[in-house]
């Protein structure tokens, strides 16, 4: 077999992100809005994929919040909600 013509190419994509149209009630403050300033709007990711995947079987907090942890981002009692 030949490869000296080939390219193999991998790619990994670890993002973050928040919504901001609409601004989501925990990246609202970032638009004026006078609520509950949360510095890690951006990581509402179920607590990362080995706690969503390996340790809660694929569960997730309806706001991104860990599905065993603190969710504060979930009405009623959640501090940014």
């Amino acid at each position: 077999m030949k490869y000296d013509d080939q390219i193999i190419e991998m790619v990994c994509v670890c993002g973050h992100g928040r919504l901001i149209d609409p601004p989501s009630r925990s990246s609202a403050w970032r638009f004026g809005y006078k609520t509950e300033i949360n510095y890690n709007d951006n990581e509402l990711f179920c607590g990362g994929f080995t706690t969503q995947w390996k340790v809660n079987k694929g569960k997730c907090g309806v706001c991104g919040d860990r599905y065993d942890g603190k969710r504060d981002n979930e009405w009623p009692n959640g501090k940014y909600a």
